[in-house]
């Protein structure tokens, strides 16, 4: 359609990173008073005072001068950001296209009508894929190694007059919607046909959308026209089909059919609603987009996420290319000759590992160049994910060899990863040909700078022998390439380490972690190049751990005890063993594999029906799972020097729970709403006030005692006991603001006095703000009634005097304190 187009065409039109919208947890207009405000802005006020209690449970004392210059007191800047994994069917939510097999590409051999899956066709018509004469067929340039063209599938329909052809959209996990004046864009490559074709978006005998196009020719034309709708549907869009009829008989041949929404993001083509609670996050970082689809199945032809399919390459004979694709467009019977790079007619399927009895390819609506746009909008950084030459170990026999896009095996899997370096990086005029001709695609794809991307992730949830030999080859290949060229040493790369927490290092425990081992190994192996010489060089490691709500609890202060690189002293033999983390995936729930927190306690069942505090919390998202998360983050922040990052997983999932391949999410999308659940409130809270250096400070209790709560297993006697109460201190480098978040998970409101008299040159404006997230009970969840039982209450602003204030936490809370300085 016409934005995807002007994204793909125009170079230098593009907006850059859209200025973030104010949330729910966005401060608001920090540090009036302090240097590089506004002049000219007005003067913070205090909504209330906030004198200290006389008789506070719990004191909160700030102290010393706050060190911005030592690593080991930085906090990354990189945080807190998402994780996109196409599960749950997200592509097919995000993407503005509501219709299913658009190409009539599929390829899973157990869904009804195979290619032709998601289509039906009745009054006398007759339809079959042809595999010859496709739009690219002829053009050598989209010539393939085995000889094929790319995408040569279309449909064959021959059509009496009134034959009317459907398509059903995703009706498991996305049907087709549409909302009372909102425009949509019908497009199809056609050719063949002369006549009427009317396009209606019908539930039953109800139409809520129509309009028509008016085709001859016999050459492949891309027709395209603009229908508002008359209706709107309710959120289910159950039963809905979009539906052609042809006015006259005849054979029509057709490719690529789209219906999309212009309600959506420009740039990257994902619905507004759904971006926009993206970008409410305000994410540091985005990891995409697996997870489990990059690395696929090992079959007669390999699955996985194939980021050169994603943005239309070829693999043609002697390398991957991305050609120039010129074709005729008609626009509401005006013609115009237009060539792009990278549309989605050109990007082949790829089957996704989580499809099952359900339709599931990946179509590439949403590629690589999107994703990267999406970063770009969000003001993130990018951390795309590349096979590392392994299928995946957990759904495909422990993992097997691949045989990449040349039949190459790894060989074809580095070079992927360094022609994505050079697409993302890269610079055209480089005396590098490689780097110049992949950079050269992402200018013709419409963006001339280079993308911000300062990871790259190699393989998933990988570990053992087979992925330490492959990930190896990856570290020795990229050691000499950046040798021979500087753009390859400006990415990290990131290591697997296996699926659970107790993969993870835990130095209490005398545990290494499982890529800690790897590397102190490979260290030690003649194989190793003498540019690598400690484990941080290795890689950042990739922990991954889905677990109870209690393990979160538990082990908040995993990462206290981790090794610190000692800057005083460069032959230290800690700057060895140190390395950086990065949380690709965790959050709590209790569907899934886990592993006890450390005392050797299982709480809860895999059983999804297992309930907890009246509610099926397998299910979903609860308060108290998120209040967990809340905890694990204070520990993450805490140690910001070591966790470089760490991102929520999964993002998205079907609001339908029996279609999702993995319940527990942050949102649950329909085709025209969303339930951001409590765990998105954690998540938003913490990214937008995520300090840049650590504070010191002390919890001390009138009582003398830590207070802890007791959680009990629904399917035993086992019992954890965990604290209640959980902090995190640190200064925003630019607003000069000192961040106090606390987590009270106990079920009783807690009184503090947070004394900020012993801090050295911070000078206090006497007013401080505060943000909360607050839930009624353990069991509270989110849904789509319009109100969320979990969310921000409250944004307001306290007056303080003698650098001290009082403030009463919730019972179960989240509270982020944000205190002004001159």
């Amino acid at each position: 359609m016409n934005k995807r187009l002007t994204a793909l065409l125009v170079s230098g039109l593009m907006g850059t990173s859209m200025l973030l919208g104010l949330a729910g947890c966005t401060p608001s207009n920090p540090q009036t008073d302090g240097p590089g405000d506004d002049p000219d802005g007005p003067t913070e006020t205090a909504d209330e005072q906030a004198p200290a209690f006389t008789d506070a449970e719990a004191t909160l004392s700030l102290s010393g001068a706050i060190d911005t210059e030592s690593a080991r007191n930085q906090i990354s800047s990189d945080l807190f950001g998402l994780f996109l994994e196409d599960i749950n069917y997200a592509s097919f939510a995000l993407d503005d296209n509501m219709l299913i097999n658009s190409s009539f590409e599929n390829k899973q051999t157990n869904l009804s009508n195979g290619q032709l899956h998601g289509w039906s066709v009745g009054r006398d018509g007759e339809m079959e894929v042809e595999t010859e004469g496709g739009v690219n067929s002829g053009d050598e340039n989209f010539l393939q190694e085995d000889g094929t063209y790319v995408n040569e599938e279309h449909l064959k329909l021959t059509a009496a007059a009134g034959t009317i052809l459907s398509n059903s959209g995703h009706t498991v996990a996305s049907p087709i919607t549409v909302i009372e004046g909102t425009d949509y864009v019908f497009s199809a490559f056609i050719k063949g046909y002369t006549g009427k074709i009317t396009i209606e978006v019908v539930r039953g005998s109800e139409v809520y959308a129509s309009g028509e196009i008016n085709v001859s020719g016999a050459d492949w034309v891309k027709y395209q026209t603009t229908i508002t709708a008359t209706g709107t549907m309710d959120e289910t869009g159950s039963g809905t089909t979009l539906r052609l009829t042809f006015d006259t008989a005849g054979t029509v041949y057709l490719d690529n059919v789209k219906f999309e929404t212009t309600d959506a993001n420009e740039a990257t083509g994902i619905k507004s609603y759904l971006y926009e609670a993206i970008e409410d996050l305000s994410p540091a970082f985005f990891r995409f987009p697996g997870g489990c689809i990059i690395e696929g199945r090992a079959g007669d032809t390999d699955e996985y996420f194939d980021w050169k399919n994603s943005i239309g390459a070829v693999a043609a004979e002697g390398g991957d290319t991305v050609p120039a694709f010129t074709y005729t467009l008609n626009v509401d019977g005006t013609t115009s000759e237009v060539t792009t790079y990278g549309e989605q007619a050109t990007r082949s399927y790829n089957t996704d590992i989580w499809a099952g009895s359900t339709y599931y390819q990946m179509e590439y609506g949403l590629g690589y160049y999107e994703y990267f746009m999406l970063c770009e909008e969000l003001g993130a950084k990018a951390i795309p994910i590349v096979n590392c030459g392994l299928s995946c170990m957990v759904q495909d026999k422990g993992g097997r060899a691949l045989k990449g896009r040349h039949n190459n095996g790894i060989e074809d899997f580095i070079q992927d990863a360094f022609d994505l370096v050079a697409f993302a990086k890269g610079d055209p005029d480089s005396s590098d040909p490689n780097e110049a001709y992949w950079a050269q695609v992402r200018v013709n794809m419409g963006h001339a700078e280079p993308f911000d991307m300062d990871y790259i992730g190699i393989g998933n949830e990988q570990w053992g022998i087979d992925y330490e030999r492959y990930y190896e080859q990856f570290l020795i290949a990229f050691n000499e390439k950046a040798q021979e060229n500087p753009l390859y040493a400006e990415v990290e790369p990131i290591v697997g380490n296996c699926t659970m927490f107790t993969h993870c290092e835990d130095p209490d425990l005398n545990r290494p972690g499982v890529a800690q081992k790897a590397a102190q190994e490979f260290l030690q192996s003649r194989n190793c190049p003498d540019e690598i010489y400690s484990v941080a060089q290795y890689g950042v490691v990739d922990q991954h751990y889905y677990v109870n709500y209690t393990d979160l609890f538990y082990n908040h202060d995993l990462y206290d005890s981790y090794a610190r690189f000692n800057e005083e002293d460069p032959n230290a033999p800690e700057n060895l063993t140190y390395y950086k983390v990065f949380v690709g995936e965790y959050a709590a729930n209790t569907n899934v594999v886990r592993s006890p927190g450390g005392d050797g306690v299982t709480i809860g069942s895999n059983d999804a029906s297992t309930t907890h505090f009246g509610t099926t919390e397998a299910m979903t998202s609860t308060w108290i799972n998120a209040l967990s998360e809340a905890a694990m983050m204070t520990g993450m922040e805490r140690n910001g020097d070591v966790v470089v990052l760490a991102a929520y997983a999964p993002m998205f999932g079907t609001y339908q729970s029996g279609a999702r391949q993995w319940q527990v999410d942050m949102m649950y999308y329909t085709n025209t709403d969303l339930v951001r659940t409590p765990s998105y409130f954690v998540q938003q809270i913490f990214m937008q006030n995520t300090g840049d250096h650590k504070v010191t400070s002390n919890l001390a209790y009138a009582s003398g005692t830590v207070p802890t709560m007791e959680f009990t297993s629904t399917n035993g006697s086992a019992t954890r006991t965990v604290n209640t109460i959980y902090y995190v201190t640190s200064q925003d480098a630019e607003t000069g603001d000192i961040i106090v978040k606390i987590v009270n998970a106990g079920e009783a409101d807690v009184r503090f006095n947070v004394s900020l008299a012993d801090l050295v040159d911070v000078e206090l404006t006497g007013i401080a703000e505060v943000l909360r997230v607050v839930g009624e009970d353990y069991a509270s969840t989110n849904d789509l009634n319009g109100m969320n039982i979990v969310g921000p209450d409250r944004s307001y602003k306290i007056g303080f005097e003698n650098e001290v204030f009082g403030y009463e936490a919730p019972a179960m809370s989240v509270t982020a304190i944000r205190v002004r300085t001159k």
